[in-house]
């Protein structure tokens, strides 16, 4: 019995060490968080791919025939090659009540409006043009002022040209063209095609775009925020969609679903690339240094204000692959002759599903074993670290046995742990980690720890728009201990082995706040170990249990430190030599914090 005290001391020391410097590796971690606490989380830019065209709004008398606006404007907006336009009578009936507006959301997938208000006040006439959300709530806005006498006598194509002038500023706002819509392995489907100049062979930069702050008088979207992810080449060429194979990440799984791209070839980039070299013209950028002063024709030009003189013209916009040729602005700028359909939901074509294999003609002519030897070599040491601390609360009991359990924490803490995880080969991926436990029991204490590994196959799989991107199936084991004092139950030392799936995704808040998430199911038919009742060890005969874990963390770049919390919960019936028939389950709140390497 002193030996046995002694080992149980000695045990204790031991985790008491342990749990020291786990204590401090999330103090460690906390520090970093607090130190990137002060710069709150940028909205992600929403997709926006389906426009909707709001009838031109005229306010006062322009004194201009208002068919060559009415008409002018919603050609325009498509000569921009920018959006999928839905039809525009179709706006025309629903746009003005909440109940249309959301069965243009919901049934043709309606992501954004675009307006255009005629203003006369006096001898001005204002022009504003207006990119909005769903509910009409001012996204972009641009506005330029011209005589009322010279837009009463221009002729139509030069008061078209000042129109297409400002549409062409407001639509270039947007930091990028088109969005991935789907990603199957190394392939990405692009939300664009031949209707934005997008060719074969053409290289697309793909960037993760955050709305970085807005204007302090109207709240429109003011500085954008990239983050570059990688590099893809387009492989397969449909009218409005796009197939591109991904050639480099800056990290493992960096290109998601939203995420965007910018095409030089765009109709509206050519066109505002020539307009910023003749104005002066800044796109993605301050909204103060982009609207136009007060300009009116036939009149000496006012200055310009001392903000947009001191700004250096920006150069041309580059096309996304600098080795190809510079399109022809007249083919650019020409409408198209074919109109797009209203955006209603498509079903899965060869239009818009990517290859299952690469084209014939992508082949690099590389072996199989060239393409293992190098994926072999390519991971980094980890994919990323993550800890966790938080309340743990357990029971023991059964026929013939007494109940024991532990007490919920007074101070919400009575367990911690680290873990790491690490990607072999293609998608084989392995994780390690262990932790402690501590806490009161209803006449004493309990000391315990626990390690784990796990190997484990990950898939793409992308459901429901993207909320699930993936499931993951593997095998794992376990080594665990407890030692409880004072109790029926002493405890017991198990080796565990079992196998899990689960489903990752990713979710939004209404605050466009971004998270992680994490669904775990596990079987555990496979214990060995032993358990003391009342002073006496009994050897675990057969067994057989489940763990269910759910977790969510805030969507974070790599080498940022992301906060989270999860769940879990674990029942396993073991059956000893003696024929008793005990019955575990654990409670674990966890908060959660990682970091991608």
């Amino acid at each position: 019995m002193t030996a046995q005290i002694i080992r149980s001391r000695r045990s204790e020391a031991q985790l008491s060490t342990a749990f020291g410097l786990l204590l401090f590796i999330i103090c460690m971690l906390g520090g970093a968080v607090l130190g990137h606490a002060a710069t709150p989380p940028w909205p992600k830019l929403p997709v926006i791919q389906n426009v909707g065209i709001i009838p031109v709004q005229w306010e006062g008398d322009p004194g201009t025939p208002k068919e060559v606006i009415d008409h002018g404007f919603p050609s325009i907006v498509r000569e921009s090659h920018k959006f999928r336009i839905l039809n525009d009578d179709l706006v025309s009936d629903l746009w003005q009540d909440a109940d249309g507006r959301a069965e243009l959301r919901s049934q043709y997938e309606l992501q954004s409006f675009i307006g255009l208000t005629m203003t006369s006040r006096g001898d001005v006439v204002t022009m504003t043009a207006r990119l909005t959300d769903q509910g009409l709530k001012t996204q972009l806005l641009e506005t330029d002022t011209v005589s009322r006498d010279w837009l009463a006598n221009a002729p139509p194509e030069e008061a078209l040209g000042r129109l297409e002038a400002l549409v062409f500023r407001l639509l270039n706002r947007l930091p990028v063209d088109v969005n991935v819509t789907s990603i199957q392995g190394k392939y990405l489907t692009l939300s664009g095609g031949t209707e934005q100049n997008i060719e074969v062979g053409d290289r697309v930069d793909l960037v993760r775009t955050s709305i970085r702050s807005l204007h302090p008088a109207n709240g429109t979207w003011l500085e954008f925020k990239k983050q570059p992810l990688g590099t893809a080449q387009i492989v397969e060429v449909k009218t409005y969609n796009s197939v591109a194979k991904i050639l480099t990440q800056t990290y493992d799984h960096a290109i998601e679903i939203g995420d965007g791209a910018r095409i030089g070839a765009l109709a509206a980039r050519v066109k505002f690339a020539r307009l910023a070299v003749n104005e002066g013209l800044k796109d993605s950028g301050n909204q103060e240094t982009i609207i136009v002063a007060p300009l009116y024709h036939g009149e000496p030009p006012q200055p310009k204000p001392a903000a947009q003189v001191a700004a250096p013209a920006p150069a041309p916009v580059p096309m996304t692959d600098p080795s190809a040729k510079a399109p022809d602005a007249a083919a650019a700028e020409k409408p198209s002759t074919e109109a797009a359909p209203p955006a209603t939901p498509a079903p899965a074509t060869a239009e818009n599903t990517p290859p299952a294999a690469a084209p014939a003609a992508e082949s690099t002519g590389s072996s199989f074993l060239d393409e293992i030897a190098s994926d072999a070599t390519s991971h980094k040491l980890l994919d990323e670290v993550s800890a966790y601390a938080g309340p743990y609360w357990w029971s023991v009991g059964g026929s013939k046995l007494p109940g024991t359990s532990g007490k919920f924490p007074f101070y919400l803490l009575n367990s911690a742990g680290v873990g790491v995880t690490h990607t072999l080969l293609f998608k084989f991926k392995t994780a390690f980690g262990g932790g402690v436990i501590f806490g009161k029991t209803t006449k004493g204490s309990y000391v315990g720890y626990q390690g784990y590994g796990r190997i484990y196959w990950e898939e793409a799989l992308i459901l429901f728009e993207g909320a699930i991107r993936g499931w993951r199936a593997g095998g794992f084991g376990s080594l665990s201990g407890m030692s409880v004092d004072q109790e029926s139950y002493g405890g017991g030392d198990w080796i565990r082995g079992g196998g899990f799936a689960g489903l990752f995704g990713k979710f939004s808040t209404p605050d466009l706040e971004r998270y992680d998430w994490n669904a775990e199911f596990s079987l555990l038919p496979l214990t060995i170990g032993r358990a003391g009742f009342a002073g006496n060890r009994q050897q675990t005969q057969s067994t057989f249990g489940y763990g269910i874990s759910l977790s969510a963390y805030q969507d974070r770049p790599a080498r940022l430190i992301a906060w989270g919390a999860g769940f879990d919960l674990s029942s396993e019936v073991q059956t000893l030599d003696d024929g008793r028939r005990p019955q575990y389950q654990a409670y674990q709140i966890k908060a959660l914090a990682r970091i991608g390497l």
